[in-house]
């Protein structure tokens, strides 16, 4: 039995909901230790140069939450809107203001996730650049816990 099922006293199995919003919730607070604990001067250092500074990982992480938020709820594939990228890229240019923008996403994130219907998990979601490719909507509640994840061990 999970401890969110335990906690409320629920002896039903997990939901693939209430498990990828609280992987979600993990991967985004584990993020956010490791970013907190990089000193600011460090926040856009290259160690290479094929490889992104920490803050433009955290504003990516920040701008994925909400792409994959409106994609769970639209069941559409679609990027944010022109202009949003630059406008966060512009505005996160602390440590502290992405981090707190990366908990904002994921509570909110993590929030649809566990309130998608179970009729919703099989519906596909299909891709814009290959349509008749896509992903059933229990595979992409899972893709913000991998791509925070993937960041963490960056």
């Amino acid at each position: 039995m999970s401890e969110e099922n335990h906690l409320r006293g629920n002896n039903q199995p997990p939901t693939i909901q209430s498990v990828a919003a609280s992987l979600t919730e993990k991967a985004a607070s584990d993020l956010i230790a490791v970013a907190q604990a990089t000193p600011e001067d460090k926040a856009t250092w290259q160690p290479f140069a094929d490889v992104r500074p920490m803050l433009e990982q955290l504003v990516e992480c920040c701008l994925a939450n909400r792409m994959w938020t409106n994609i769970l709820q639209t069941h559409v594939h679609a990027v944010l809107p022109e202009g949003v990228a630059a406008q966060a890229y512009k505005e996160l240019d602390t440590i502290a203001k992405a981090t707190a923008h990366l908990q904002e996403t994921s509570h909110r994130l993590a929030e649809v996730i566990r309130n998608i219907p179970d009729a919703d998990l099989p519906v596909i979601v299909p891709f814009p650049w290959k349509l008749e490719a896509g992903k059933p909507l229990a595979e992409c509640c899972l893709h913000p816990y991998w791509n925070m994840s993937v960041r963490r061990a960056s």
